[in-house]
């Protein structure tokens, strides 16, 4: 099975010591992604579309123009690609479908490269996780799937009203619509999934929305990962802070739900979640 190399156009290493990539695919395009070494285990947060059909507000990628769906083969390349330039030859990893594009609106070529990983690098399905902002036709048809990725399912809101502006994506499909969905793929599978909530300052970040949440998904056997927004110019949005992420994640778990905090890594160098697409050649956003 030939996969060609992606060519490297930059790279900038984060103080926590993690990669950002800004490969170039065959037609020019351009995507990035995302080598973060721990020390129990390597996690590549790779992209799926050049651009991303969602345009989520939170999100750097949503300010970009989509162009197309990535190939299976563009797809798995950005993993041959990070691995060569980091001599990565053993050890677990975790691949993050995280990066730019939604997934689920690329489901073929997503689902196809699941089997190339296992094939090339030995990387089980069990090892990647395909986060979405929510397509339940499509959460539906992975249920199906024997071999399956891990779910994430992103929520960032507790009512229509508020995701409507959030994620656009709401329109076509409602939050109930979604959590039907995911509720049904666990029972299906009797798999687990993630839960997603990238918690903005005076946005979604009250007590009240934290005790609507944890009462929303209580039927989904799920961990709830909670994000502090990650800045990047030009957003109206603003981390909440420490004090109010603790107190938010505290109330979760108060009221029953099994919740963290999820912090991402290399948020200096615009690598962290939400921020693909800002310029690695940028200022940082602690500069």
């Amino acid at each position: 099975m030939a996969v060609e190399m992606l060519t490297i156009d930059n790279l900038i290493v984060s103080s926590d010591k993690s990669t950002k990539y800004l490969l170039r695919l065959t037609d020019g395009s351009t995507i990035e992604a995302v080598h973060i070494p721990l020390p129990d285990e390597t996690k590549v947060c790779i992209s799926c579309q050049v651009g991303c059909v969602n345009k989520c507000r939170h999100c750097a990628t949503g300010r970009l123009e989509y162009i197309r769906d990535m190939t299976a083969d563009e797809i798995v390349g950005q993993v041959k690609t990070i691995f060569s330039d980091k001599k990565h030859t053993s050890g677990k990893c975790t691949v993050l479908f995280m990066g730019m594009g939604e997934p689920l609106l690329n489901y073929e070529p997503v689902m196809a490269s699941l089997n190339m990983f296992s094939e090339l690098f030995g990387i089980s399905s069990c090892c990647v996780t395909i986060s979405t902002a929510g397509v339940p036709p499509a959460i539906l048809k992975v249920a199906s799937v024997i071999n399956r990725p891990k779910l994430a399912v992103s929520i960032h809101a507790t009512n229509d009203s508020l995701r409507d502006k959030i994620i656009p994506l709401n329109k076509v499909y409602n939050l109930n619509s979604v959590l039907a969905a995911t509720k049904e793929y666990t029972s299906l599978t009797n798999d687990s999934v993630i839960i997603q909530y990238t918690l903005m300052s005076n946005i979604n970040d009250s007590l009240d929305e934290a005790l609507a949440l944890a009462d929303m998904v209580k039927d989904i056997p799920c961990e709830v990962q909670v994000i502090p927004f990650n800045p990047f110019p030009g957003t109206p949005f603003l981390n909440p802070g420490e004090a109010k992420t603790l107190a938010f994640v505290s109330r979760l778990q108060t009221a029953g739900a099994h919740a963290v905090v999820k912090r991402s890594s290399s948020i200096d160098v615009y690598g962290g979640c939400g921020q693909l697409g800002v310029p690695t050649h940028g200022p940082s956003p602690t500069s």
